[in-house]
């Protein structure tokens, strides 16, 4: 065999076992419940300062996410499916671990401060698990909040009068430890088994 066809057949291999290598890893990472479809950042990029009120006009900084785990979703209250759904599945992931879901406290951030009020914020926790917690703010807290989160918002208006528009945005929901930072996430569709059973290795 001549020197140029073994080095061809060299690197078919390789590049072939590094391809298999990176579908066994996702394969392993989609077991453990994480996200396979977004691109996410990890360790200390997720998460920062913010300044947010509650559905009861309570102030929630960063500083209220230490000493406890945390999941933190964001979305909006007129989201016509994939924050409802993802909220539901939070719900039902808290009530499965029972007693160890007690020590996860559950954030739900608006992306539309323009519409999401407190007062419509408290209106729509009816739905959901009663320890969620639903934090707004103005334009500018707001975004604060999503770029310490890494988190894509984009509003999709037909007119500056719009007030039916829809808000593109990240659907990945995130686990942050007792300290804060980052320890896990999960994609849109990642099924309730597979988060309790994520969870249960975490907390």
């Amino acid at each position: 065999m001549r020197r140029t066809d073994v080095l061809f057949l060299t690197a078919m291999i390789v590049t072939v076992a590094a391809v298999a290598g990176g579908l066994w890893f996702q394969s392993r990472e989609g077991a453990d419940g994480a996200a396979t479809a977004e691109a996410v950042p990890t360790g200390p990029n997720i998460g920062g300062p913010f300044m947010l009120v509650d559905q009861n006009g309570t102030a929630v900084t960063e500083r209220d996410l230490l000493g406890h785990y945390s999941i933190v979703f964001f979305g909006y209250t007129s989201c016509p499916d994939v924050c409802p759904i993802g909220l539901n599945r939070i719900t039902e992931t808290l009530e499965q671990l029972g007693a160890r879901g007690d020590k996860i406290v559950p954030y739900f951030f608006s992306i539309d401060p323009a519409r999401d009020t407190p007062a419509a914020l408290k209106e729509f926790a009816e739905h959901f698990h009663p320890r969620l917690r639903y934090l707004t703010g103005s334009e500018e807290q707001v975004q604060q909040a999503a770029t310490a989160y890494k988190v894509y918002r984009k509003l999709d208006k037909r007119s500056p009068d719009d007030m039916e528009y829809v808000v593109d945005h990240t659907s990945l929901i995130y686990v942050l430890g007792p300290d804060g930072k980052y320890a896990a996430h999960f994609s849109h569709g990642t099924p309730v088994q597979d988060m309790v059973a994520r969870l249960k290795r975490l907390v």
